[in-house]
């Protein structure tokens, strides 16, 4: 299928085409086995194609932004990787007085400085987050109990048949790092923010900023938090682990960062072997200590 599926889609798109390309690139943990087919689309039209296909065919397809909150298995994947790194995807223009459109393969950081510059607020929460317009309202990404679906008015999306979609945001549900466009690829996000003076978006950001200082020193390669916080009143995810005694814990190339447990590093050779076995012991000793689940935050693909 590798054969025919490469010309096919050589053929088909005007955008970059790569064959067996290492997910290990792409990621934010630095970990992940070869791509079948890697492929950023030119534009719109480019992108229509390829989900015509893949749909036509039976051929799987996924959706990779930043590469962050993101574990790719050492295997590697089948089918076909979309990223949406062209210039036609990374666009950021005002939406009247109090809004802003952004494209999915935007970057969110770029987004920040955007509505700094247009002083607009109401973003201010998400400074430091990495990754991708798409990806951050996929899975409602967010922080000290603010989220961007909270200032997502609509979307545009492109459904699994190759139809672009318009969603308001009723119909988006958002909710703790989820939503309901899983079957979709975020074309366009439309934001309403509030009118702001510049001197007001600086002071709030910089109270973010000290508010993430416990991130300092985090330079080894990770996918951000590994559980998502339980429900109610329970510790963090990341308090639970500590108190469990794992903080520091290795397994192979992957470790528990001791200043924040849960984050789990790459320490310069880790699989995703490694990182599964870590999650794994973490879960089963929580889970014997504190009778707590917890969820993954991360996707594994």
């Amino acid at each position: 299928m590798r054969t025919r599926l490469g010309k096919d889609i050589v053929n088909l798109v005007r955008g970059k085409v790569f064959f067996d390309e290492p997910l290990s690139r792409h990621t934010s943990f630095r970990i992940g086995g070869p791509a079948e087919v890697w492929v950023e689309p030119e534009d719109l039209e480019d992108l229509i194609e390829v989900v015509k296909y893949s749909s036509t065919n039976g051929i799987p397809i996924f959706v990779i932004g930043g590469g962050n909150n993101l574990l790719v298995r050492d295997e590697g994947i089948r089918g076909i990787i979309i990223n949406l790194s062209s210039n036609y995807f990374k666009r950021i223009d005002p939406d009247g007085d109090r809004g802003l459109r952004a494209f999915g393969g935007a970057n969110l950081a770029e987004l920040v400085e955007v509505a700094q510059k247009f002083g607009l607020g109401g973003l201010e929460f998400m400074v430091g987050i990495p990754g991708t317009v798409g990806g951050a309202v996929m899975m409602n990404a967010g922080c000290y109990d603010k989220s961007i679906g909270e200032l997502v008015w609509e979307v545009r999306a492109l459904n699994r048949e190759g139809k672009v979609v318009s969603l308001s945001k009723e119909g988006l549900n958002f909710g703790y790092r989820s939503s309901s466009l899983g079957g979709y690829i975020v074309l366009e996000v439309y934001l309403r923010l509030e009118k702001k003076a510049g001197v007001e978006i600086d002071k709030e950001m910089g109270r973010f900023r000290e508010m993430k200082a416990h991130l300092d020193g985090l330079d080894l390669p990770n996918a951000g938090s590994i559980f998502k916080n339980p429900d109610g009143v329970a510790p963090s995810s990341g308090r639970l682990i500590e108190l469990s005694g794992l903080k520091g814990i290795s397994f192979g190339g992957a470790q528990v960062w001791p200043r924040h447990c849960n984050f789990i590093v790459n320490r310069g050779d880790a699989t995703a072997k490694d990182v599964l076995t870590l999650i794994a012991q973490i879960r089963d000793k929580v889970r014997s200590d504190h009778g707590l689940d917890l969820e993954l935050e991360i996707k594994i693909i």
